[in-house]
């Protein structure tokens, strides 16, 4: 019968195939909380829009350029980081941590800590999207790609590294 109610053999197998308790599966599903509480209304926070500023590479640097569109972001994100920008993310280097095609936000700064992932200019004009490290005299962007053709990417002469510059960091 397609319409009969659950009974205490179907709570218990639910619950056994999402590995918690009966009781557990009724908070989840109920209206009160652990400790009976209401739960908290949610509906989607308020949205806000931020600029989608170009395409960044993930593998090769590639220029960035400036698209006119803007997309929506919850109300929170744009508080925590009034100043980012959103860029698409083109290539599989950074894969692990975002995939081809996706909208990365990106906070505008001048300098990133070790092991931070960043939008790197280098050469003046290109830009990529790496993990940044800079030990001594010498700066390695770092991919995070499940493709072993991705190196890492050391300068360790003068020129190059003054011709580096950091745009922003992942968010």
């Amino acid at each position: 019968n397609m319409n009969r109610s659950l009974d205490e053999l179907d709570i218990k197998r639910y619950a056994d195939a999402f590995g918690v308790s009966p009781q557990h599966l009724f908070e989840m599903v109920g209206t009160k909380s652990k400790n009976n509480a209401p739960i908290r209304n949610t509906k989607v926070s308020q949205r806000t829009l931020k600029p989608l500023r170009g395409i960044v590479a993930a593998g090769m640097p590639l220029e960035m350029f400036e698209v006119p569109e803007m997309v929506q972001v919850p109300e929170d994100v744009d508080t925590a980081f009034p100043n980012a920008y959103f860029l698409i993310v083109r290539g599989d280097s950074m894969n692990k941590i975002i995939v081809d095609g996706s909208y990365a936000l990106i906070d505008p700064c001048e300098e990133l800590n070790n092991g931070e992932i960043g939008v790197v200019r280098v050469n003046g004009t290109e830009a990529t999207l790496k993990r940044f490290y800079k030990m001594g005299d010498y700066i390695m962007l770092q991919p995070e790609s499940t493709n072993p053709e991705h190196k890492n990417q050391i300068y360790t002469n003068k020129e190059e590294i003054d011709s580096i510059s950091i745009l922003g960091k992942l968010v």
